[in-house]
């Protein structure tokens, strides 16, 4: 990125213009002074609980190339110094028209559970064929999307972008700046429900995931899920062909084209088919991981692969190369016999029912144990969603529970009179520290799962050592 170039696409105004540098190139973009690399232009961002401005100096002294910032009495030295009204927003035209210049193939990924998976499963499958920038991380918001989006080299074929969203608005603003050819929604569950309170709980939270589709060209493609009951809504909502996918096959003809998991099919550890011009094409998969989301989650990066272009050999080993990144379905063993699964990074009230499923399928009866922190941000229903666990933990065969914060009081007060689980609370998630192995046996298989601010990490580094 040159100066002009920054300076035109954020619209800022340079002081001292007679001493501009019109020519200088930035190396990269940066909003923290801590991670700022000697060239980086540094932008002034003001969010809830901080000012960039405060830190200019301190980037400056990293480094820095240039500044963008709201004011033009901060300590720049002789560093290039450009104004701008609302620094966030300059962020964003930067990003939309580094977008515009570098013109990949853009792929825009959203969805309640399962985005940062299928993202990286995705760039793994297109990465054999195609020059792939992805976000990095869980980068997928009103920060994180620019930032990924600036970070792409330019010659960039093809950009993978997790949209993330806490209310209706975002995902929107997200896509404008992405411009994507190519919207994967991968589910809809009870998820910040907080933010959707009096807005229609799920349905709200459908039609907010839905304005990635609205955002799609009329010649793009959307993807989304046909068993969570908003076909219709998608079909309304976007200008582009549509495309089901499932983990059971669909009937009919309305439902062409589709893909879909398919049980038993034979030609791998992991089944795959997909109907393109009324042809299925049957296609296996090499697969290490237990669960039907985790299925589900490999057909969706399949589906997005090959509307990019990949080919069926690409999709299969990326697929094949996937493996889990910290905190999502890590299985730990411990000295003392017994299995840690690392499913800590977040939680809802689907991935949670998803997850104790997958603990089921892959632990004998009586040892099946789980340890769950509060799922946060769940609004007016909070309490009914926790305690509606207990129905799952039965259905689950899960035999030794320990529960940790306010909202899980409610699944552990629901429990007695509930047949085969015992249930153990504490009030905080450190308070278990130290209390949890004396309660378990070689064998045993462990779930470690609740919303990222509960730090659940703690326990299974406990755990596991």
């Amino acid at each position: 990125l040159t100066l002009s170039f920054v300076r035109a696409a954020t619209r800022a105004r340079p002081m001292n213009e007679e001493r501009f540098p019109e020519a200088r190139e930035v190396g990269g973009v940066s909003i923290d002074s801590r991670t700022l690399r000697p060239g980086d232009l540094f932008i002034a961002i003001k969010g809830p609980n901080f000012d960039g401005h405060d830190y200019i100096e301190a980037a400056v002294k990293a480094g820095a190339g240039a500044v963008v910032a709201c004011r033009d009495d901060v300590p720049c030295g002789d560093v290039p110094l450009l104004l701008t009204h609302d620094a966030l927003e300059a962020l964003s035209r930067l990003a939309a028209a580094w977008r515009r210049q570098v013109n990949p193939k853009v792929v825009a990924i959203t969805g309640s559970a399962g985005k940062t998976t299928v993202k990286e499963m995705v760039a793994l499958c297109l990465g054999r064929q195609f020059r792939t920038h992805a976000t990095r991380g869980n980068l997928n918001n009103h920060f994180g999307v620019p930032l990924t989006i600036l970070a792409m080299p330019s010659d960039c074929e093809v950009l993978v972008l997790e949209l993330g969203m806490s209310a209706p608005g975002e995902i929107a603003h997200l896509a404008r700046l992405a411009e994507p050819d190519i919207g994967l929604i991968t589910n809809i569950l009870p998820a910040h429900l907080e933010a959707f309170d009096g807005l229609g709980g799920l349905d709200g939270i459908a039609r907010a995931k839905g304005e990635l589709l609205e955002h799609l060209p009329v010649t793009g493609l959307a993807i989304t899920p046909h068993h969570d009951g908003y076909e219709a809504l998608y079909h309304q909502l976007t200008p582009c062909t549509l495309r089901c996918i499932s983990l059971h096959p669909m009937a009919g003809e309305r439902h062409l084209p589709h893909a879909w998991v398919e049980p038993d099919g034979g030609v791998g550890d992991l089944s795959l088919a997909r109907r393109v011009d009324r042809d299925v094409d049957l296609f296996g998969v090499p697969w290490r991981y237990q669960g039907e989301h985790m299925a589900f989650n490999a057909l969706a990066a399949a589906e997005v692969a090959f509307a990019v272009g990949a080919t069926q050999q690409s999709v299969v080993d990326g697929l094949a190369g996937y493996r889990p990144q910290s905190g999502r379905w890590q299985m730990l063993e411990s000295t003392e016999g017994w299995t840690v699964i690392d499913d800590t990074y977040n939680a809802n009230p689907g991935s949670m029912e998803a997850a104790l499923r997958t603990l089921a399928a892959q632990a004998p009866e009586g040892h099946r144990v789980a340890v769950l922190g509060d799922m946060l941000e769940l609004g007016v229903n909070s309490t009914d969603l926790h305690e509606a666990l207990a129905d799952v933990l039965v259905r689950c065969g899960v035999e030794r529970l320990f529960t940790a914060g306010p909202q899980m009081k409610a699944l552990h007060d629901a429990i007695p009179g509930t047949p085969g689980v015992t249930s153990h609370y504490r009030a905080q998630t450190s308070d278990w520290i130290g209390g949890i192995a004396s309660h378990l046996k070689a064998g045993d298989v462990v779930l470690v799962k609740g919303s990222r601010g509960m730090k659940m990490e703690q326990i299974v580094k406990d755990l596991v050592g």
